[in-house]
């Protein structure tokens, strides 16, 4: 739930529950001359064991250049009703990018992230993606990037048509490969009004594992 308290400040809170899994906290977005800045935290706890997160970002929107980056830190034991206190996570994640509009119908984003999953692992990702319009109502996404992590070097690469199907509902039909094989996903979801109301998202993934022989 979020509230505006002023024409800059929103503050607000979440909470989810189940599987024996409670998580809440705080959450504040602050809109500047140049950008805006969102903060949050959550507080975790799954029967016995306690864990927390925090979250720091900055966004910017222009009509020349779009920008930001963000970072999340999580304890080792924190948990959600999608991931317990011992499955692993990124402990720490920091994210640049930034997107200029190419031409008059494409746009090119670049995104590096660097996530640290303990004090030995850590993952580095670099991001090329391009969209352009094909009609009026349908977006072509490209998006392909360079991997490494424990397992060493990949790549993946990802084509993906989104049809928007309203002002706030989208549909997105994509196929990708990576080192572990093909996959292929439809997306359903309608974003948060600005005002009173509700989103959503269903997603379906199917994949196929790739075979060495």
């Amino acid at each position: 739930h979020r509230i505006g308290i002023t024409d800059s400040l929103t503050a607000g809170g979440h909470f989810e529950m189940g599987r024996g899994v409670v998580n809440a906290g705080p959450t504040a977005n602050l809109r500047l001359p140049f950008g805006e800045v969102e903060a949050a935290a959550a507080f975790s706890q799954a029967g016995a064991i306690r864990g927390h997160a925090a979250l720091a970002s900055y966004s910017y929107t222009g009509h020349i250049i779009s920008g930001g980056g963000s970072v999340r830190m999580l304890s080792s034991q924190y948990s959600t009703i999608s991931m317990g206190p011992a499955q692993q996570r990124a402990r720490v994640e920091a994210s640049l990018f930034a997107a200029v509009p190419v031409m008059r119908r494409v746009s090119l984003s670049l995104q590096h992230t660097r996530s640290l999953a303990d004090a030995t692992v850590t993952r580095l990702r670099t991001s090329a993606q391009a969209t352009t319009q094909v009609f009026s109502a349908a977006d072509l996404v490209f998006n392909g990037s360079q991997v490494s992590d424990e397992r060493g070097q990949g790549k993946e690469l990802t084509v993906g048509l989104t049809f928007r199907l309203g002002r706030r509902t989208t549909a997105t039909t994509s196929a990708s490969v990576d080192r572990d094989g093909q996959r292929s996903a439809v997306d359903v979801q309608q974003s948060l009004p600005t005002t009173t109301g509700f989103g959503y998202q269903a997603r379906r993934d199917r994949k196929s594992t790739r075979l060495n022989s």
